[in-house]
C-alpha cells in the first residue's frame, strides 16, 4: 500500500488508476491510498518537498540481478609497473551466483595481506611471489554491504575474508622477479602489455605440431600474438598456423594457415603477422608450419590477451 499526499497545485490520476473518477485531483490536503494499484498515465514528473511519498513494503524476490546475469561494468585494473600496487577503478558488477550488484568505489590495493580500504594490501593468503599470476576479484560482506577487492592464486576461488561471502572474478595480474606487478594496458576485456613479450624463438622447429606456452593468464582466454617465419631456403612457399589446442591439429598448407613462410629470389624472407588465438588454462597454444630446414626460425611474441571475465558464466 502506499499514500500519495500532494502539497501543490494537485496531481490527476485517471479512472482505475488508483480508485478515482476519471480526472480526480488530489488536492493540497488530499490523500490516496494505493492497494494493488497501478498508475497510469499522466506520470508524476515530480513531488515537491512540501509533499511525502510513502513507498510501499515490497515483499518477495526482485528478479533484476538475476536477469543481468553476470554483469560487469568498469572495475578496470591498472598499474604503473615495477610497483606494488594495483588500482583498481569504479564500477559495478554481479556477483558470481547472481544474488548482488556489487557497487565498487575506486580503491588500491597493495602487495601485502589482505585488510579492509583502500592503500591496504590486497592478497588473500601467504606472501606475494615473484614471477607469478594472480587473480583478482571484487568481493561484497552482505551482512554491512561493503564491497572491497582481494587477489589470490586461485583463478577460479580466492579465499574470502572473514564475513565476506560473495565475490566476483574481474581481471589477473603477473609479478616480476621482484614480486612487483608488471605493467599491462587494460581497455574494457583487452590487456595489453606494456612492452611485448618474446615467448618463443624456435630454430627448425619442425613441421609437427608443438604446443607452446604464452605470458598469458591460466585460464581460457584469447590470446594476442605476433608471429614471424624466417626462412633463408630458396623459392619455398609455405603457411604456417596458430590453433586452439581443443580444436583439431591441421596441417598448414599454400592456401591454408595463419601465417605464411616464403622466400622467392635470392634473398632471406620473414613475414609478420599478427595472430588471436585461444588458449588452455596453461596458456598453451598450437604451432605447426608446412616448411623447417636449419635456415628456418619461427618467433612468438604476445602482446596480450581479451579476457571475458566472468561475462560468459
Amino acid at each position: 500500500m502506499a499514500t500519495i499526499v500532494d502539497g501543490t497545485a494537485g496531481v490527476t490520476f485517471p479512472a482505475g488508476g488508483v480508485g478515482n473518477p476519471a480526472g480526480a485531483v488530489v488536492g493540497t490536503t488530499d490523500t490516496q491510498t494505493l492497494t494493488n494499484k497501478t498508475l497510469t498515465s499522466p506520470v508524476i514528473s515530480s513531488i515537491t518537498n512540501t509533499g511525502t511519498l510513502t513507498l510501499p513494503t515490497l515483499t518477495g524476490t526482485l528478479p533484476l540481478v538475476s536477469q543481468l546475469r553476470s554483469y560487469l561494468a568498469g572495475v578496470t585494473l591498472s598499474t604503473a609497473g615495477s610497483s606494488a600496487t594495483m588500482s583498481i577503478a569504479a564500477g559495478v558488477c554481479n556477483d558470481s551466483t547472481n544474488v548482488s550488484m556489487m557497487t565498487l568505489a575506486a580503491i588500491a590495493k597493495t602487495t601485502s595481506a589482505w585488510a579492509v580500504g583502500t592503500a591496504q594490501g590486497g592478497l588473500d593468503t601467504g606472501a606475494i611471489a615473484n614471477s607469478t599470476w594472480y587473480y583478482w576479484y571484487v568481493i561484497q560482506r552482505v551482512d554491512t554491504g561493503v564491497v572491497d577487492c582481494v587477489f589470490s592464486t586461485n583463478a577460479s576461488l580466492p579465499t574470502l575474508p572473514t564475513n565476506y561471502t560473495l565475490y566476483r572474478y574481474i581481471g589477473a595480474g603477473l609479478t616480476n622477479g621482484s614480486a612487483q606487478w608488471v605493467a599491462f594496458i587494460q581497455d574494457g576485456d583487452l590487456f595489453q602489455w606494456n612492452v611485448t613479450v618474446a615467448d618463443i624463438s624456435s630454430a627448425n622447429p619442425g613441421t609437427a605440431a608443438v604446443t607452446r606456452t604464452l605470458t598469458v593468464p591460466r585460464i581460457r582466454c584469447t590470446s594476442i600474438v605476433s608471429v614471424s617465419c624466417t626462412n633463408s631456403t630458396l623459392n619455398i612457399f609455405g603457411g604456417g598456423i596458430l590453433s586452439d589446442l581443443s580444436a583439431s591439429d591441421e596441417n598448414p598448407s599454400t592456401t591454408f594457415g595463419s601465417f605464411s613462410e616464403a622466400v622467392g629470389g635470392t634473398a632471406t624472407c620473414n613475414t609478420i603477422g599478427t595472430n588471436e588465438v585461444l588458449t588452455n588454462t596453461s596458456a598453451q597454444i598450437r604451432s605447426r608450419i608446412g616448411f623447417s630446414d636449419s635456415g628456418t626460425t619461427l618467433v612468438i611474441k604476445t602482446r596480450g590477451w581479451r579476457d571475458t571475465r566472468g561475462r560468459n558464466a
